[in-house]
């Protein structure tokens, strides 16, 4: 899925209650802006992405995207976050994918 909204906003969060409920697997891309940008919304150090764990744990997620590999690979700092859909693939990102 690659809607521009938030991680938190409830139109994500009925999806994700009725894919867990379904145990129907969710693929979603990240994203850092809320303009320029798809994929589900999140702050740097992906604290909405962690508060939907704990709200939908038995969802099955696979993420992908510029900003979760940059993130997970630790490549980008703060500053660097809101940029991450244009910069390069991190390193570390060959052997994860």
């Amino acid at each position: 899925m690659t809607p521009n909204l938030y991680f938190d906003d409830p139109r994500v969060h009925n999806l994700f209650h009725h894919a867990e409920k379904c145990e129907m697997p969710v693929l979603f891309h990240i994203a850092t802006r809320d303009h320029d940008d798809y994929g589900l919304i999140d702050d740097f150090g992906l604290p909405r992405f962690e508060e939907a764990i704990r709200q939908f744990p038995g969802l099955t997620r696979l993420c992908h995207w510029q900003p979760w590999w940059a993130f997970m690979s630790g490549d980008v700092g703060q500053d660097e976050w809101p940029d991450t859909r244009r910069a390069r693939w991190p390193k570390a990102a060959a052997w994860l994918s």
